[in-house]
């Protein structure tokens, strides 16, 4: 006789697998009482522990993402519903905070494993069923085709639950699903269902996630700096909206946030560099005045569009002054020559 064991019931009831259980008298679960299977969750597997773990072509009802998008353009772009990340606000930084987000530098200083809550937003509400893909890259355009992994100490003790030992960063929801695009070095990246705000409260889902080796580890990301893309796509697989965060795992997230804004604050000041003085007898352009330079440090690529077409169009203004007043020099001087010769 075969025992099939249930789940939750313990070692106290079986029920016995024979070609003649129906004609035999057996403990029988009354129908009622199996409504329970429906949202069954392993008692070894709280939380994250439910999620899966799909390597590309083993689960074909899966939709597969792709993720080379962020092999190039790793930019915010919250497309027609407005998608965006949003972390909760702190009124003050201490050194013993597990994580903090700093606005101005739009980045994420987190401890290692700690559960960090992160929201996601839309300003319309996105196709029933869509997903969030979530996908670690490197911020250094030279190591972004690299999978961003776990050093091999973070490995170790990792695979509990079944979770893939070497993925950098994980989801408490029970409905997460681990990949790897063999497309892409095996790139790991997850997925996550969008949940939209509630309907009552208007209150926004909390997602925690962990990251799982510090950005120092030799043998994972090895100091070099590491970035979060948020892809929001719908049940096809179709890119509605991305979001990126720069993230550094770290040993003390309220210090090392702290010390990065003030010298982003520093780097930001106009420094001018003074140029020589023009020699005598030398015209500027502008009676004589001396030309200075300055260097601006910008940490936004759109922000510097937006400054260099404003130099540019002083560079324009400047070029028609000088130009009206080499004309006007001109007919002065011409002027001037005939009243002579008149003479």
């Amino acid at each position: 006789m075969i025992h099939d064991e249930l789940p939750g019931l313990g070692n106290d009831i079986s029920v016995p697998l024979t070609e003649n259980c129906l004609e035999e008298e057996v403990p029988c679960l009354p129908v009622q009482d199996v409504g329970w299977l429906d949202s069954y969750v392993p008692e070894h597997a709280p939380g994250a522990a439910s999620a899966g773990f799909v390597i590309e072509g083993e689960a074909e009802s899966k939709v597969m993402q792709d993720t080379s998008v962020a092999n190039h353009n790793v930019v915010d772009w919250p497309g027609a519903y407005g998608f965006r990340v949003i972390f909760q606000a702190q009124e003050e930084i201490k050194k013993n905070m597990t994580w903090t987000f700093s606005e101005q530098l739009r980045k994420l200083f987190v401890s290692l494993s700690v559960a960090c809550p992160i929201y996601f937003d839309t300003e319309t509400r996105p196709p029933e069923g869509s997903t969030i893909c979530v996908v670690p890259i490197y911020k250094d355009c030279n190591h972004r085709l690299e999978a961003v992994r776990c050093c091999p100490s973070h490995s170790v003790g990792s695979t509990e639950n079944g979770l893939p030992i070497e993925h950098w960063i994980r989801c408490e929801h029970r409905s997460t699903l681990y990949f790897e695009d063999s497309a892409n070095k095996n790139r790991g990246y997850l997925t996550v269902p969008f949940e939209a705000s509630s309907p009552q409260n208007n209150m926004r889902f909390t997602y925690r996630f962990r990251f799982m080796c510090r950005n120092s580890c030799f043998g994972g990301p090895n100091r070099r700096p590491t970035q979060v893309l948020f892809i929001l796509k719908s049940p096809g697989g179709v890119e509605l909206g991305r979001s990126v965060v720069e993230v550094k795992v770290c040993a003390s997230p309220g210090r090392d946030r702290k010390r990065e804004e003030e010298s982003a604050l520093r780097d930001t000041k106009v420094e001018p560099q003074h140029s020589e003085p023009p020699t005598p007898g030398t015209s500027t352009g502008n009676a004589g005045a001396t030309k200075r330079k300055y260097t601006l440090y910008i940490n936004t690529e759109s922000c510097y569009k937006v400054l260099l077409k404003i130099n540019e169009g002083f560079e324009i203004g400047d070029a028609i002054k000088r130009k009206r007043y080499a004309r006007a020099l001109g007919e002065a001087l011409k002027a001037s020559s005939s009243e002579s010769s008149s003479e």
